[in-house]
């Protein structure tokens, strides 16, 4: 979620649509936690951070159990797939 909404921010605001613009457009559509995430990317706040939010090695390891059960299942989570490699990177 955080991933999309960092894109999307950056894509908003490359292509001249303002940052607060856009985040009235996650607001309406996505309210509840999108609007809180992305209100945190206006504000700075992941990079102002000394530690942060979620520790990696515990989304490397959520990331692994979503994917097992996945694979228990037979069913295939490309999202997860790519965050759980951008976690390793």
């Amino acid at each position: 979620m955080v991933e999309a909404l960092s894109e999307s921010h950056v894509l908003a605001e490359k292509s001249g649509i303002e940052t607060n613009a856009f985040h009235v457009c996650v607001e309406t559509i996505f309210p509840g936690p999108y609007t809180a995430y992305s209100k945190r990317l206006i504000e700075g706040d992941y990079y102002k951070r000394d530690e942060p939010l979620f520790a990696i090695d515990l989304a490397r390891k959520d990331a692994r159990h979503a994917l097992d059960l996945a694979k228990a299942s037979g069913v295939k989570m490309r999202a997860v797939e790519a965050a759980a490699d951008h976690l390793h990177k």
